[in-house]
């Protein structure tokens, strides 16, 4: 049997956190879900995610350790975004691999997933 997929989603809006972590499971990924700047790294550390799927404007995060972190272990970022359009943003130096439009479609989601992963 194949490895799951390994998704961390990190939001600050727990209905879309919820909504995300539920979907996610139902369809095979190995997830885990945190509302928390501060349980961030010590997740990815622990967790080794293949996605982080986070939101930009997460109260209290450390971007250049986020970033730091993502580098040395190679992690690829969907980040959250309210706005069509809008430039691939930055976590410290880091660029996202890609955007996701709020409100989340599950779809598209997982198209996101599958196409940073390719």
């Amino acid at each position: 049997m194949a490895n799951k997929v390994r998704v961390l989603v990190v939001d600050e809006e727990v209905a879309s956190l919820s909504k995300m972590y539920i979907n996610l499971l139902l369809k095979n990924y190995d997830v885990e879900a945190t509302c928390r700047a501060s349980e961030v790294l010590p997740r990815i550390k622990r967790f080794r995610p293949d996605v982080v799927i986070i939101s930009p404007m997460l109260a209290g995060l450390e971007p250049h350790a986020l970033c730091s972190t993502a580098k040395e272990l190679g992690l690829c970022f969907i980040v959250l975004v309210s706005e069509e359009g809008e430039n691939l943003p930055k976590i410290g130096n880091c660029t996202a691999s890609d955007t996701l439009m709020r409100p989340v479609d599950i779809h598209q989601l997982e198209r996101k997933i599958g196409g940073v992963l390719v």
